[in-house]
């Protein structure tokens, strides 16, 4: 794989294309972003790219200032210019400067795919020196090439080339892929693990995937003797590992339990590693299989918490296909959560996720979806309690806590992102200075969007003037009530338009609009497009 290095002075043009772009698909992972010139030269001397992305226009160092800087570091690095100014003197500049494309923001993200692919190609094609290469080029070539051999992406002339140019001996008809995951510290940690218990010789055929993975090959003469290798390596790993736990004492119990969103730092063991064995394929044939199942099996620690190796050929990999409903938590969390219980809301959590690990026929996809179903509800609650559109920072919490259920190998680390994610529920909800009346609205308005609701029945309903329950709503909440409980339907609908088939006039019922064509107006007000249009983009 190449390196790419996102630099731009707008934090979210770096997140678009970063979400953009398949960057896996050109050979690519993005190895760092940062938002100006002086940071990206720090970056690059850290951390050499292969491909540099730039904003031409940033405070400190410009971007063309930084290419300058960039070559001296790196003569042969690739630059794209991205820029919002379409001006000549710019344009010539940066074509003096030997950039690959001058792309004009908003960035025509087919020009720019079109622009990666050359770009690779430039990279493919050029001749590499093995006597000139550092250590560090060495290692970064050598994964390049590791990896897209697993991948399949790899013609066997080239890779013939390329093993031969490193010194790797690949002259064996059968392999066995393993991988080592520790997702804490997003791989670092079994990177020194394998470094300081692995000879050379052995730790010459590893390379580190887009997931931080390490991912170490064995090559032998027989399927027996490569998975006999594999195997006894691994041991030797798990050995290395907990004589490591022990010796710095594991995590500490003092420590707070909301501290999810912060990787372990490289010098510290967390959680131990989590080893998994590839098939022994023949090679020429279906080696990247071995490659697949090891990373599949990976998932399977959520079931085997207690086993440091698990083998592909001894799991049964069936899929979810349960019909029973996973029945999580139901109303009891939603209580447990208005009234802080963490007590009673945690022990729910565990109770239930490890009825679900037990459960017949469980699957580590069943958990997975299960714990992102009561991330999402708790996002829903808070949305519900807080009124209209979240906050950035509830976002990037939501993104965070995903991320984290995806990298989750154990029912621990899975029960712990939603505990987070529940205590983060928790803390907003609690933040609030809303008068207690206000809140009992908004709870009912969420159990009761669908029948007639006015200041005046909630008046009577509370015991309160309808005017004065009008006033304090609006004060605490930035909304009247009716803009409030118009949104608050119209937020239901879209979830049916987008997850149902539903005619339209029947989810203006279902939302409570008794009348189509009021629905109708409502919904382009808040959307910005009519119910059919908007279901169109689904």
């Amino acid at each position: 794989m190449y390196r790419v290095l996102l630099v731009d002075d707008e934090p979210f043009i770096v997140e678009g294309l970063q979400d953009a772009i398949d960057w896996s698909a050109y050979e690519l992972e993005v190895a760092g972003t940062a938002g100006s010139g002086k940071a990206a030269l720090e970056l690059l001397k850290q951390r050499p790219a292969d491909l540099l992305v730039t904003d031409i226009t940033m405070p400190g160092m410009t971007g063309l200032e930084l290419i300058r800087e960039a070559r001296k570091l790196l003569p042969e690095l690739k630059v794209i210019i991205l820029s919002g100014y379409n001006e000549f003197d710019y344009l010539k500049e940066g074509m003096s400067l030997g950039i690959e494309n001058y792309l004009l923001k908003p960035v025509n993200f087919q020009e720019l795919r079109s622009t990666l692919s050359a770009t690779i190609a430039k990279l493919n094609a050029a001749p590499t020196n093995r006597d000139s290469l550092t250590s560090e080029e060495r290692g970064i070539l050598r994964d390049r090439i590791l990896y897209r051999w697993m991948r399949g992406d790899i013609d066997p002339i080239e890779l013939r080339q390329r093993s031969e140019l490193l010194g790797l001996n690949l002259e064996h008809p059968w392999l066995v892929a393993a991988s080592v995951r520790h997702a804490e510290s997003g791989g670092a940690y079994a990177r020194r693990i394998i470094e300081a218990s692995l000879p050379e010789s052995t730790g010459n055929l590893r390379f580190t995937d887009l997931d931080g993975d390490e991912i170490l090959l064995f090559l032998a003469d027989s399927p027996e003797e490569a998975k006999q290798q594999a195997r006894e390596t691994l041991e030797r790993l798990v050995a290395a590992d907990s004589g490591k736990q022990e010796e710095d004492g594991g995590l500490h119990a003092e420590e707070p339990l909301i501290t999810f969103d912060a990787p372990t730092e490289p010098g510290r063991s967390g959680p131990p590693l989590r080893f998994t064995l590839g098939t022994a394929e023949r090679i020429g044939e279906l080696e990247q299989r071995s490659y697949a199942r090891a990373k599949k099996t990976q998932d399977y620690h959520l079931l085997h918490s207690d086993s440091p190796i698990l083998d592909a050929a001894e799991l049964s990999q069936t899929p979810a296909g349960l019909e029973q409903p996973l029945e999580i938590g139901g109303g009891q969390y939603s209580r447990w959560l208005l009234a802080r219980d963490t007590d009673h809301l945690f022990a729910r959590i565990d109770s239930d996720f490890l009825a679900l690990q037990q459960r017949e026929g469980a699957t580590p996809e069943l958990l997975t979806s299960a714990a992102i179903e009561l991330v999402v509800a708790f996002r829903l609650e808070l949305r519900d309690m807080k009124g209209g559109e979240q906050s950035q920072e509830v976002l990037f919490h939501f993104k965070k806590t995903l991320d984290r259920i995806s990298r989750s190998s154990t029912l621990e680390e899975l029960t712990d992102s939603i505990k987070a994610s529940a205590h983060f529920t928790m803390e907003l909800l609690q933040r609030s200075d809303r008068v207690p009346i206000v809140n009992q609205v908004i709870l009912h308005v969420a159990g009761h969007y669908r029948e007639m609701l006015s200041l005046k029945t909630l008046g009577a309903l509370y015991h309160i003037h309808p005017a004065y329950l009008g006033q304090l709503f609006s004060k605490e909440t930035g909304a009247s009530f009716t803009e409030y409980l118009n949104r608050y339907r119209i937020e239901r609908a879209k979830e049916k338009l987008k997850d149902t088939d539903d005619k339209i006039a029947d989810i203006s019922q279902e939302v409570g609009y008794l009348e189509t064509g009021y629905f109708y107006k409502q919904f382009k007000k808040y959307v910005g497009i009519s119910p059919n249009d908007y279901r169109e983009l689904r």
